[in-house]
């Protein structure tokens, strides 16, 4: 049991899930949005799929994240880019905290992410 506006591990996980899994459905939006914009790519459809898979795990994986904190009665402020990293206000058993994920370990998580979710997919559609 966490001691009084101290997070335990598991919650730290869900707080910087809600931080860092908007950011990545962003990219992905971007990386979409460049991909529809882009002109010579004759295999746009199939390039699609793995973005739209991603987007969809995402924002499942957000939702289980919302849903966890709020049953932990946890309430976490919308997180915001500042030059050092992402930010976000906790409200835990009464207690409030300010959170910054540090920039380079945002990007080394972001990677990670991408990298299990990309080895998900590879793993379900293998080659032939």
């Amino acid at each position: 049991m966490a001691s009084q506006g101290v997070a335990t591990k598991e919650e730290l996980e869900l707080i910087r899930d809600y931080c860092i899994l908007p950011h990545m459905l962003t990219m992905l939006e971007n990386d979409r949005f460049n991909l529809e914009n882009a002109y010579g790519i004759k295999l746009k459809d199939i390039l699609y799929i793995p973005i739209d898979t991603m987007h969809q795990w995402i924002l499942n994986d957000l939702k289980t994240a919302k849903r966890l904190l709020k049953s932990a009665s946890i309430k976490v402020s919308d997180p915001v880019s500042s030059p050092d990293g992402i930010r976000c206000t906790v409200w835990i058993r009464g207690y409030e905290q300010s959170f910054c994920f540090w920039r380079e370990l945002a990007r080394s998580e972001i990677k990670i992410r991408f990298g299990r979710y990309m080895g998900q997919i590879i793993n379900k559609h293998p080659s032939h």
